[in-house]
C-alpha cells in the first residue's frame, strides 16, 4: 500500500478498473475506500479498454501542453 501512496503523492495516475462482467468498482467496499484514501481513481464500471482510452487521450493532451510550453520558454530564450 505505500508503494502505491507514494506513486500517487508523486504525480503518477492509478485507475481502479474491474474485469467483472457486471457491476462497478465501488468506494462502498472496504478495498475501495482504502484504495481511493490513497489516491486511486475510482473507475465506475469503465471497461479496462475505457479507462485506457481515456487516460491515452489525457496523456496526449499533457504532452502536447508540455510541448508547446517547452517551445515558448525557447522562443523567448532566443529572442532575448
Amino acid at each position: 500500500m505505500d508503494v502505491l501512496k507514494n506513486a500517487t503523492e508523486n504525480g503518477i495516475t492509478i485507475v481502479n478498473v474491474s474485469q467483472c462482467r457486471r457491476g462497478l468498482v465501488g468506494e462502498s467496499s472496504y478495498s475501495g475506500n482504502l484504495l481511493e484514501s490513497l489516491g486511486v481513481i475510482n473507475a465506475g464500471d469503465m471497461t479496462v479498454e475505457c479507462a485506457l482510452s481515456k487516460l491515452s487521450y489525457l496523456l496526449g493532451k499533457v504532452i502536447l501542453i508540455l510541448f508547446f510550453k517547452s517551445n515558448i520558454i525557447r522562443i523567448m530564450i532566443h529572442t532575448k
